[in-house]
């Protein structure tokens, strides 16, 4: 498998799992 290619999918994954840590986050905030 070619890491330059897995490089943005792998970027792609963080970048999802950060966004939808903090939308629960200001949810949490919200909520409260």
């Amino acid at each position: 498998m070619n890491p330059l290619l897995a490089l943005p999918h792998r970027l792609d994954f963080t970048w999802s799992r950060k966004n939808s840590f903090t939308s629960i986050s200001t949810n949490n905030l919200r909520s409260k």
